[in-house]
Formats: C-alpha cells, sequence, structure tokens
C-alpha cells in the first residue's frame, strides 16, 4: 500500500547527514546545559568550573529519574551489585527489566553530563523517526500544518516533561509505534521494535492482542520470540548467562512487591480509568508525585471495588479486541469494485476526482489505522494499575488521527464536528490541570478528582465513535 511505501522510503545521504548533526548538536547542547545548571547552582560561572561539571562523575539535580535510576542501577549492575536493592542504590527504586540496565552499559564510561545529553539525543532522534511515521501513515492525504499544531501542542507538556526527566517513555512509545507500522509489511523487523518496547516497560506486550484480533499471525509469532530474545538472550550475551539469571530472580522479587503497591486496597497512584475508579468506589488515597487525598463517593468494601473494576477493565479490553476483529472482519474479502477512496464519503464516491492508483481498499485508509493504533495506545492508559502525566506522551498518536479527521474536507460533517469538540474538551481539561494556566489549587485538585483520565476517556470515546462511524457507512453504490 502506497502508505506503508511511504513509511519506509529511504533518506538521502544528504538528509541522514542533517539528523545526524541535530542529533549530534543535541546531545553537546544538552551536556552543557545540564553541566551549567550545576555551575550556577554552586554560584560557580567560570568556564573551567563549567568544564569541570562536563567531566564530573556525580549527578547533579537535572534529568533525575534518568541518571538517579536508570544509569545508577546500569552503574550498579556493571560493578557486580544488584540494582534492585534500595541499599545498593541509593534508596532508588529500580522496577525494569535487567535488560534496560545492560543496555545503558556504554553510557556508564563517559561523564554523567555527557550521558545526560547522548541519552536525550536518542530519544529526540527516536521522536522525529515516530513524527516521521505518523506522516507517511497519513498519506496519501495531504497533512495540513494545523494536524501538527494541535497534536504537538496537546502533546507537548508530555513530550517536554519525559525529555526534562530522561524517562523511558519516550524510546517505548517511538518503538511501539514503530514496530506496529512497519509490521504493517515487514512483520519481523516490526517485530524487532515491538518486541524491545515491551521489554523495557511491559504494557506494549498488550499489542500482542492487536496482532491477534487483526490476524496478523507472522507478525504476532515474530513478536513473541523476539520478545524472549530481548528478555532473556541479549542481556545474557552482555551480562553473561550466571549474572543474567541472578538479576532475574532479583527482578522477579522486586516485580511482585512493586505490583503489590501499585494495586494496595487503601492506595492508588496516577491516572489511569483504573485507578480514578476504584479511588470512587472506595476510601482508598489517589495520589501522584506523593501527594494524595480521599476522593471516594462510595464506600464499597475494596474486595468488592477491587472486582468491580477489574472486571469492567477486562470487558473494556474485550470491547477493544472486540472492535479490532469486527473492522478486520467486516473489511476483509471486500471485491475491488467496492473499494473505496481514502477519507471520502460514500456520498462523494463518485465524484470526488481521487485517481484510481490512489484508491485504498476498504478498511486500509491509513488515517482509520492510526485512530485504531491510538485507540489501543488509549486502552493502556486507561487499564494500567499506574499512570503518571509522563506517560501520556502516546496520547499524540490519537490527536494526530482525530485532529486529521476534523481538518480534512473530506471528512464526513458529523466525524469532523466530533474530533474536533474532542480536542477542544482535550485542551480545556489540559489547560484545568496545569498550574502555569490553572493555579495551584485549582490544577492540584482537577488532577486528584481525574482531570488528566478525563482526557484519556475523551479521546478514546472520539477515536472509538470515528471508526464505527466510518465502518457503518454504506458500501458505495456506482
Amino acid at each position: 500500500m502506497a502508505a506503508e511505501d511511504n513509511a519506509e522510503d529511504r533518506l538521502s545521504l544528504k538528509q541522514w547527514a542533517y539528523i545526524i548533526g541535530t542529533l549530534l548538536a543535541v546531545a553537546v547542547s544538552v551536556s552543557v546545559y545540564d553541566a551549567w545548571r550545576g555551575n550556577i547552582r554552586n554560584d560557580n560561572y567560570s568556564l573551567r568550573r563549567l568544564w569541570q561539571r562536563l567531566q564530573s562523575p556525580t549527578p547533579g539535580n537535572v534529568r533525575n529519574d534518568f541518571t538517579n535510576y536508570s544509569l545508577a542501577a546500569s552503574r550498579v549492575t556493571f560493578a557486580g551489585g544488584n540494582p534492585y536493592s534500595k541499599q545498593e542504590t541509593s534508596g532508588r527504586n529500580y522496577k525494569y527489566f535487567p535488560l534496560n540496565a545492560a543496555l545503558l552499559g556504554p553510557l556508564t564510561l563517559v561523564p554523567i553530563p555527557i550521558a545526560q545529553g547522548i541519552w536525550t539525543a536518542i530519544n529526540v532522534g527516536l521522536l522525529l523517526w515516530c513524527f516521521r511515521l505518523h506522516w507517511a501513515a497519513a498519506q496519501p492525504r495531504r497533512t495540513p500544518l494545523w494536524v501538527w499544531i494541535v497534536s504537538l501542542a496537546l502533546a507537548a507538556r508530555f513530550i517536554s516533561q519525559n525529555l526534562k526527566l530522561g524517562q523511558w517513555n519516550t524510546s517505548v512509545y517511538c518503538l511501539t509505534f514503530a514496530g506496529l507500522i512497519i509490521a504493517r509489511k515487514r512483520p519481523w523487523t516490526g517485530a524487532l521494535a515491538l518486541a524491545l518496547a515491551a521489554a523495557l516497560k511491559y504494557m506494549p506486550a498488550f499489542f500482542l492482542l492487536y496482532f491477534a484480533a487483526k490476524r496478523q499471525w507472522k507478525a504476532l509469532l515474530a513478536t513473541t520470540l523476539a520478545l524472549a530474545f530481548w528478555v532473556l538472550v541479549a542481556p545474557s550475551l552482555i551480562l553473561g548467562p550466571s549474572r543474567h539469571f541472578e538479576l532475574l530472580q532479583a527482578f522477579r522479587a522486586k516485580a511482585k512487591d512493586s505490583y503489590g503497591n501499585m494495586t494496595s486496597e487503601r492506595s492508588v497512584v496516577g491516572h489511569s480509568l483504573r485507578a480514578t475508579i476504584y479511588a470512587y468506589l472506595t476510601p482508598a488515597v489517589k495520589s501522584d508525585d506523593g501527594k494524595g487525598s480521599l476522593i471516594n463517593v462510595l464506600d464499597l468494601p475494596p474486595a468488592t471495588a477491587s472486582f468491580l473494576v477489574q472486571g469492567s477493565m477486562g470487558a473494556l479490553l474485550a470491547g477493544v479486541f472486540a472492535l479490532s476483529v469486527w473492522r478486520r472482519a467486516r473489511r476483509s474479502g471486500v471485491p475491488p469494485d467496492q473499494w473505496s477512496r481514502s477519507g471520502v464519503p460514500p456520498d462523494q464516491w463518485s465524484r470526488s476526482g481521487v485517481p484510481p492508483d490512489q484508491w485504498l481498499r476498504s478498511g486500509a485508509s491509513t488515517d482509520q489505522w492510526l485512530l485504531e493504533a491510538g485507540v489501543w495506545f488509549l486502552l493502556l492508559l486507561m487499564i494500567s494499575p499506574e499512570v503518571r502525566t509522563a506517560h501520556f506522551i502516546t496520547t499524540f498518536t490519537p490527536a494526530f488521527a482525530l485532529a486529521l479527521t476534523a481538518l480534512h474536507k473530506a471528512s464526513c460533517a458529523r466525524t469532523r464536528r466530533i474530533a474536533a469538540w474532542s480536542l477542544g474538551l482535550v485542551a480545556v481539561c489540559l489547560l484545568v490541570c496545569s498550574r502555569s494556566t490553572a493555579g495551584l489549587s485549582v490544577s492540584r485538585t482537577a488532577t486528584l478528582y481525574g482531570g488528566y483520565t478525563l482526557v484519556s476517556v475523551i479521546l478514546f470515546a472520539a477515536s472509538v465513535y470515528v471508526l464505527v462511524a466510518d465502518d457503518a457507512a454504506p458500501p458505495p453504490q456506482d
């Protein structure tokens, strides 16, 4: 298909030179900036002190999550220690697979400000790749500038937060999206990217259900095998089999404790629909960043509330799975004389003027694929036991797809209105949850009572509506 071919167009040497040069500039700039911030905090503005900071083996108060958790755990790992022990990581709570620490090994060999710069450049490069894949997935439609302005404006805070803290969410999201779109044409290549994302943070593994729903059996098998490689084989090649097995045992014990903390009867953390509903049903402290309060409207026993929440999240997962199955079943076996033109309403199929070589088979239009991928990203935000604001970086995909729908004149009027209103409501929610626009008291209250949860619910409902409305359209009449 045209969009899939565009998604994998090769870059010219000149383009590669620009990209590499940009990323090097990002790495150098971030390294100097991080070192300079440490310089200012020490009230020493000399270039000599800046040079000393660039070579510093100790972290400054910049990109804390990367430096104090991931990079620190990698240093402990390669020093022969246990990264899952708080005693050996200065009280930090490292909770990822040994793979994460193993992959950061090369960055432990350079001073911290330089490691921070390289890590930021890697994530910026992945973001640029992810944006390019979104642009390619929107083809053959023309992508208006407003699509980028709207989607980037809504996701800007989350992108900035991830880059500022140096978290894994950026790389995991970009690898997941890349794996999904590449797997449509190259299952094994896409599987490597998606499986790596799932090995770094486990939630992308739910996309195995997506492959099953779409009957992409080769991609499903390839991702399963690739996940086993990334989790079991790759770290053994880096650390050695016995050392890796030792760390896996420590990870297993840590993961059990971490999941227990995330699903405590008396407290919930973050902004997932799962956590918010539970906090409304039973007296459980809902918190984020260590600050929380009770928001319950009912006093159900924790066991009852947990049963209701888990049942509703299971039903939500089953519903999205059924939606993908239904879309595939409805679109399979359509004869060539019922092919549709991407983005053109049924009443305009006969006069849209789109040349035949730009027709897309019904169900293969890539803006619809973007919406469906966005629905799955939002599903993971809603059912996860713990979702922080940084995890909302994945809302870029549904926001991009809805903006494409809202601003493209060929879309039917009703779906355009639904898409536009949903994006407007999301913008209002984000403004109310922002300290800079709503003030500290209002933003805390809105966040506590589910402001960010509402963002995911609005995007999810609008995306599902547009998908169902498009699929429910009658077949073309010649």
